[in-house]
């Protein structure tokens, strides 16, 4: 989930991915979505549009620009045609502003998106919006123009399961429709990923909060043994409170260990809990360019060779967002009218595709069967200084 205590954090795993540069990169690609017509019938080509709608200024601009550069570079990598039946078609990237002039995203630029993208029928998908607030106003909208909307950012739960947040859940499912596809892991998913981690280490663990992370945590530590060291989850808590939190923790005369999500992962977050932060972990999907590997690494090379600039965390997941895109057009066996609805369709049905996460489907919910997390955990650096640091990868 794009939120403001983020972004500090993904500008310094950024830095980072400048490291992965001159990691040994597997040699193999990552394969475009299919080209080759699906019948022998000579085919006619014609323009589609993916739209993005991000904040282009403000808090997410640094994230934003990554997702929209990984966009583009996923179209080019395909020569910005895809075949879907009898119809080839050139594929242009629409890039829209969400945001007002030095602010962060707008209710009403955001509806403005959505409703250009509805009423051009050259449009085959939206990619975005930054917000779960946002997503309220896209989904109707969406789905009124039978088109498929992916977010490579929101990952409340309720986006796509019931369950969550009921009220969230009717609001972007107008009449029961599905309508978001999410290439990012959810907060449930990384929960989960921190509870497993903390089970196996036979720690106790024990949720703090009432939100959808501290929710999904307390259900995967239903059965856990309660024998170990307490393990303290601060589930979504921004910087400043999860560090007033961890202070008055670690005034415990007991040993405790302290997580949470990744909100808390910004330098705020060390710099108000002082030396209490020492050892605090956090999961996040995004990973350092170390880290990353076979298609992973292919994409990290191809966007260092394109932008010079090493992406954004969030990049990787707005590439696959446009590779899902792009492969689910090429299913969708068009005519000569575009039917967007069978784009989003198609998308739905995504089984096994190849892209820089990995070989990932779509559930019938809409989330990606991707469901790695990274652990960040804060330690100190030679200077003395300390910063979080990757530690591990962790779940499914």
């Amino acid at each position: 989930m794009a939120r403001a205590d983020v972004r500090a954090f993904a500008i310094v795993v950024a830095a980072l991915f400048v490291i992965g540069a001159a990691v040994s990169v597997a040699t193999f690609a990552v394969p475009p979505p299919s080209t080759a017509p699906a019948t022998a019938q000579p085919t006619r080509a014609f323009s589609a549009r993916i739209m993005v709608s991000l904040p282009r200024s403000g808090p997410r601009r640094t994230q934003s620009e990554g997702i929209i550069d990984a966009v583009r570079l996923a179209v080019d990598e395909v020569s910005a045609h895809v075949n879907a039946g009898a119809v080839t078609y050139f594929i242009e990237v629409d890039v829209r502003n969400s945001a007002a002039e030095q602010g962060d995203w707008s209710p009403d630029l955001e509806r403005a998106n959505a409703q250009a993208a509805a009423a051009d029928h050259s449009v085959v998908a939206y990619i975005g919006p930054a917000t779960i607030a946002a997503a309220r106003i896209v989904a109707p909208i969406a789905a009124g123009a039978g088109l498929a909307v992916i977010t490579p950012t929101i990952t409340h739960p309720g986006l796509t399961q019931p369950g969550w947040d009921d009220a969230l859940y009717d609001a972007v499912h107008p009449g029961g429709a599905n309508v978001f596809v999410r290439t990012i892991p959810s907060d449930a998913v990384a929960a989960r990923a921190m509870a497993r981690w903390a089970i196996d280490r036979t720690l106790s663990p024990a949720a703090t909060g009432d939100d959808t992370w501290s929710k999904a945590f307390a259900q995967a530590i239903a059965t856990a043994p309660q024998t170990g060291t307490p393990f303290f989850y601060l589930g979504g808590l921004s910087a400043e409170v999860a560090a007033d939190r961890t202070r008055s923790l670690r005034d415990r005369p007991a040993a405790v260990e302290i997580g949470g999500a990744e909100s808390i992962l910004s330098d705020a977050f060390i710099q108000r809990a002082g030396d209490a932060a020492r050892g605090v972990v956090a999961a996040f999907a995004g990973r350092p360019a170390e880290q990353y590997s076979g298609s992973a690494a292919v994409f990290l090379r191809s966007f260092l060779n394109t932008y010079v600039i090493a992406p954004d965390p969030y990049a990787i997941f707005g590439y696959d967002a446009a590779r899902l895109v792009l492969d689910a057009l090429s299913r969708s066996e068009q005519s000569f009218t575009l039917d967007r609805a069978k784009v989003r369709d198609a998308a739905f049905a995504t089984k096994d595709l190849d892209g820089a996460l990995g070989t990932w489907s779509v559930d019938p919910n809409g989330d990606s069967t991707y469901a790695k997390e990274q652990l960040y955990v804060v330690r100190a650096l030679p200077d003395g200084k300390l910063a979080w640091l990757w530690d591990a990868e962790i779940g499914p």
